[in-house]
């Protein structure tokens, strides 16, 4: 399985709507897709489909030392859905503290579940820093920086590539990473000029697969559906099934340049 960590170090910026819209455009091509909602605030799951935010998911299992696929779902967009759950404090901070202890919990974790060797996860992550970001980018094969095209984009940059340098030893974990602007709005001239700089910056590690600002999104979280159900064809739709193409190509080994 090809494994993908979308990471911030801001709130706000979109990556859990980018996380269930992608694995909705790959899923609806009939390719496996598990969506992880690795994220104490438990809410992918109101992108994916579900009326409110569930109980139990891999939180729960975890501790009582069940399996995971008991609390996966499937939705009508073809997508596996693993939801964080809700924990009590005393056993979420009991919980993070054995993530600390264990780097590569996560992974082994991935690997019971026996998901198809050509399926892509996606794991929607707590921002930085938290030992839950720290365990997604061990596993990780691709790390998609969510950020938007605001001033404060260099605080941004380097506030990741700070915690990418330490936590992969190195620049390792930069290789595998890739820049990925959303909420864009290139109507306006200040947002133009911060994507000039930033592809100036970054090169080929800024995706030329931006997602741009479009009413659709709002629209389709609110109707409860995919951006893909809700208006195929818009611009936000073709956006994600760019970044789909690419994503997938990737997880083939014949990528282009990014």
């Amino acid at each position: 399985m090809y494994i993908v960590a979308l990471v911030s170090t801001q709130g706000g910026v979109g990556k859990t709507t980018i996380t269930a819209n992608l694995a909705a455009a790959i899923g609806k091509r009939g390719h496996a897709v598990l969506a992880l909602d690795w994220d104490p605030a438990n809410r992918l799951g109101l992108h994916l489909g579900l009326d409110q935010a569930p109980l139990q998911g891999l939180a729960q299992q975890s501790v009582s030392g069940g399996h995971w696929n008991e609390a996966a779902y499937h939705n009508s967009d073809n997508v596996d859905f693993l939801p964080f759950g809700q924990l009590c404090e005393e056993s979420r901070l009991a919980f993070e503290r054995l993530l600390c202890g264990d780097k590569l919990w996560l992974a082994r974790r991935l690997e019971e579940l026996e998901y198809p060797r050509n399926g892509v996860v996606l794991v929607d992550t707590m921002r930085a820093p938290s030992p839950y970001l720290t365990q997604a980018l061990q596993v990780a094969d691709r790390v998609l920086s969510v950020m938007t095209p605001a001033p404060t984009f260099q605080l941004d940059i380097e506030a990741m590539e700070k915690f990418l340098i330490e936590l992969g030893e190195g620049h390792s974990l930069l290789l595998r990473q890739n820049y990925l602007l959303n909420q864009v709005d290139t109507t306006r001239r200040l947002t133009r000029e911060i994507i000039t700089v930033l592809h100036a910056q970054l090169e080929q590690r800024l995706l030329r697969y931006m997602i741009h600002r479009d009413e659709a999104v709002p629209e389709a979280i609110a109707c409860n559906a995919s951006v893909a159900d809700h208006a195929p064809l818009g611009q936000a739709d073709h956006d994600f099934q760019g970044l789909a193409s690419w994503l997938l190509a990737q997880a083939d080994g014949e990528g282009p340049l990014p």
